[in-house]
């Protein structure tokens, strides 16, 4: 489910949604098993224009992520340029939940001055069985949702080693809006 509140000075916090792809700026894998990652060369990245479907960056030739306009594939061109390695671990929505991972020493990964983030304090994250459901949560939202409680602790080691949950492309109005928004952790 996705946070839909209306944007408000927040508390630490952090909103994981299962959208289209999370990014954490530690160069470090999650300790389950359950993710899967690909490697890209940082130097091969590339945005291009597929029509009205929107803009698409290219990692080492490949289709990766999917944007709404040109300046977001740009700043995720910028984001994913810090990074060498893709990976994604299964939540409800079906999406997933994907992060970067194998940071590029010496590279930032901030999509810009004005990058669209919400800060957090990594020690209020928890994980709360909810029926057949495992939460990923702070003290005032729920982040993500998860089959096992195993993928959601995937992500709680990839959130408490980043501080800021940044998106790009949330102010997009496709009628897919999930699969148009980039996230990443820094």
């Amino acid at each position: 489910m996705i946070d839909e509140r209306p944007r408000r000075a927040w508390p630490p916090l952090l909103v994981v949604v299962a959208l289209a792809t999370s990014v954490t700026a530690t160069g470090q894998q999650p300790s389950a098993a359950k993710a899967t990652c690909f490697t890209y060369d940082p130097a091969t990245l590339r945005v291009v224009a597929d029509g009205a479907t929107g803009w698409r960056v290219l990692a080492s030739g490949e289709p990766r992520w999917l944007l709404d306009t040109e300046a977001d594939a740009r700043a995720v061109l910028r984001v994913a340029s810090g990074f060498r390695k893709s990976c994604k671990v299964p939540s409800l929505s079906g999406r997933g939940v994907q992060f970067l991972d194998d940071a590029v020493p010496g590279r930032s990964a901030a999509a810009g001055e004005d990058a669209d983030c919400l800060p957090y304090t990594p020690k209020e994250l928890a994980v709360e069985k909810d029926g057949s459901q495992f939460n990923v949560i702070t003290k005032t939202n729920r982040l993500a949702a998860f089959k096992t409680a195993s993928d959601a602790a995937a992500i709680m080691d990839v959130a408490r080693r980043a501080t800021r949950h940044c998106f790009v492309g949330r102010s997009n109005r496709r009628p897919d809006r999930p699969a148009y928004i980039f996230e990443y952790w820094r």
